[in-house]
């Protein structure tokens, strides 16, 4: 194999190459015997839909929150070297990407975009899809690249590690300019903090309801990077470690987890106390260590979407005052979904559980939000659980068996690991408790839960706890008065800039009335935005609406009604992949109708 990889390289090489590092000779074998690569044939970049990057955001919000900072940071450090910055996913999906205008069109061209997959299953040997595979920060130089098509590029990455060692991201930076060996290692040892800063912050942040000992080789503890982290229960025992303090330590992962933290490391340090500072070790490989533990204060979540208005920390919030007695923004609420908050809160006021449903982006939390503020439990006392993160002994569920009188909200239970599930079952299964503490429940959910019931991924006894009355809140596409909601956001959006009294012209409004809209009101109001800044005159047309629209809906005739339906039909069959029954589901209407549909648009077609 080794000579396989020798004659491809000196046949898409001008001269010498020099050896590959002995990460990069790996990787090259992966794609040569596992993935069936050839360097020299171009592979589609495989590039989610805006639909499905959102929703990727959304699963990794967390690890998005503390890297954001992080990113932009590293963005200005470094924009005047020609770098481009992102984040990316477990899965290798560009979810943050940071770059300058002049170096945009020339990122695009390699397919470096928000939304690509770089995995290295998908794109060989590569920055972020080779630091997935090996776990450790690297960089990827030129014609290090498996693939020819990229070895302009050079990438340095360090991977964000989360509970258990697992990875919940990548910190890359990218330059398509020569970059000599001195400026890759420092370039590399920059990435690499940047990414220790991140995973200690979301360290902090999953186990804020217990200690935590920050351990460094550094007395002053000036700077987070270069610290170890170990969370401690109130016996002592550790919970959870940093990536970095097994081998500050001496020990490895397995050996630190459920041990008694004093007897383990021998070393007198009392577990009582706000902040300890400066607490020198015994020695471990010849060094010095340094401790000290944080303060036992609940690290803050910025407070993130329509649930901000509570202050929402994840995965758990003590009781708080509610602000959602009003309802959140400036408009009336539609009158058929005024009905459903009706029949929630009397639901809610019987002790009937409320399950609320639907797509991302068509309100869901922000009904919640309303229907918990409304429920007169406490003066509107909330705790939102966050089941996409929430672990079988988290100290959350503890601490709700203990509290009464609150609104109890459940988001994302779809996404409840099975061990949490039963934890959650256990929590809700007496009816009677629930009652007598006056406990409200709103379960928030980004899909048919019975759907998931039926295929075993969600306990039955769980749903039907959780099910007392469904409220399916209806995508955006399907809402009566579609036309008439655009133009409300449209109007908010251009008085937010300061713009009152725009308008959209015909071809933008029937482009936006027509669109499919896969990001629902979120994405709407997102568009609204992007025109309201855009425009500079009083007239919105198709130029200040966002590209991915335009080119989804504006290439047919837009002048007949027919030809408008026709262009949403076909955007909403590439949203599905072509799948003509999943595209009747996602339009709301039947099999027999979407083909008869599309056959009127053939003939049309031929008769032209």
């Amino acid at each position: 194999m080794i000579s396989e990889i020798s004659r491809l390289r000196n046949r898409a090489g001008n001269g010498v190459v020099s050896p590959l590092p002995g990460h990069v000779e790996d990787s090259w074998q992966r794609c040569l015997e596992t993935y069936n690569m050839s360097p020299d044939l171009l592979r589609p970049t495989e590039m989610l839909t805006y639909h499905e990057l959102q929703s990727r955001l959304e699963r990794h919000e967390a690890i998005v929150h503390f890297a954001e900072p992080e990113i932009e940071r590293l963005f200005q450090r470094l924009v005047d070297n020609e770098y481009m910055v992102s984040l990316a996913s477990s899965e290798g999906v560009m979810l943050m990407f940071r770059c300058d205008h002049h170096f945009l069109g020339e990122m695009s061209n390699f397919r470096v975009l928000p939304g690509s997959n770089w995995s290295e299953e998908m794109q060989g040997t590569n920055g972020i899809g080779t630091c997935l595979k090996t776990g450790k920060s690297l960089s990827i130089i030129g014609e290090q690249h498996f693939n020819v098509h990229v070895h302009a590029l050079s990438c340095s990455v360090a991977p964000i590690f989360g509970r258990g060692g697992a990875i919940e991201g990548v910190v890359n930076v990218t330059s398509s300019r020569p970059v000599d060996d001195k400026t890759t290692r420092l370039v590399r040892d920059i990435v690499e903090r940047a990414a220790r800063r991140i995973e200690n912050r979301y360290f902090a942040d999953r186990n804020r309801h217990l200690r935590t000992l920050c351990l460094s080789v550094e007395q002053d503890f000036t700077d987070i990077a270069a610290e170890a982290r170990v969370a401690i229960d109130d016996a002592g025992r550790i919970v959870d470690v940093s990536q970095n303090a097994p081998a500050l330590l001496s020990h490895s992962r397995e050996a630190l987890v459920g041990a008694d933290l004093r007897s383990l490391m021998d070393m007198g340090l009392p577990l009582e106390g706000s902040d300890i500072r400066r607490t020198e070790l015994p020695e471990r490989n010849g060094r010095a260590i340094f401790a000290k533990l944080l303060p036992d204060v609940p690290a803050a979540r910025a407070p993130r979407g329509p649930m901000a208005r509570q202050e929402v920390m994840e995965p758990f919030l003590p009781p708080v005052p509610s602000t959602a007695g009003a309802e959140p923004g400036r408009r009336q609420l539609h009158p058929h979904l005024s009905e459903r908050l009706a029949l929630a809160q009397r639901m809610m006021a019987a002790h009937v559980p409320v399950l609320v449903q639907g797509e991302t982006g068509v309100g869901k939390s922000t009904f919640a939000s309303l229907l918990a503020g409304r429920s007169g439990r406490g003066d509107g006392n909330v705790v939102v659980l966050n089941c996409a993160v929430l672990a079988d002994e988290d100290a959350a569920l503890d601490r709700l068996s203990r509290l009464s009188r609150f609104t109890l909200v459940l988001d994302h239970v779809e996404e409840a690991a099975p061990a949490a599930q039963a934890r959650l079952l256990q929590l809700l299964s007496d009816d009677h408790l629930l009652q007598s503490r006056d406990i409200g429940l709103i379960s928030i959910a980004g899909c048919d839960l019975a759907e998931l019931e039926q295929e075993g991924r969600l306990r039955s006894d769980l749903y039907h706890r959780l099910k007392g009355v469904v409220i399916d809140l209806d995508p955006l596409r399907a809402t009566p008065g579609l036309e008439a909601q655009i133009h409300a956001i449209f109007t908010e959006e251009a008085q937010a800039q300061g713009k009152p009294g725009l308008r959209l012209d015909d071809t933008a409004r029937l482009v936006l009335a027509n669109y499919h809209w896969p990001g629902n009101l979120r994405e709407l109001r997102q568009a609204a935005r992007h025109a309201a800044i855009l425009v500079e005159g009083d007239r919105i047309g198709i130029g200040q609406l966002p590209g991915r629209i335009v080119s989804e809906i504006a290439h047919d005739n837009l002048s007949a009604r027919s030809q408008s339906e026709a262009s949403r039909i076909e955007a909403a069959l590439r949203h599905n992949g072509g799948n003509v029954s999943e595209t009747a589901r996602y339009l709301g209407i039947s099999r027999a109708t979407l083909y008869r549909k599309i056959q009127i648009r053939n003939i049309r077609v031929h008769d032209a």
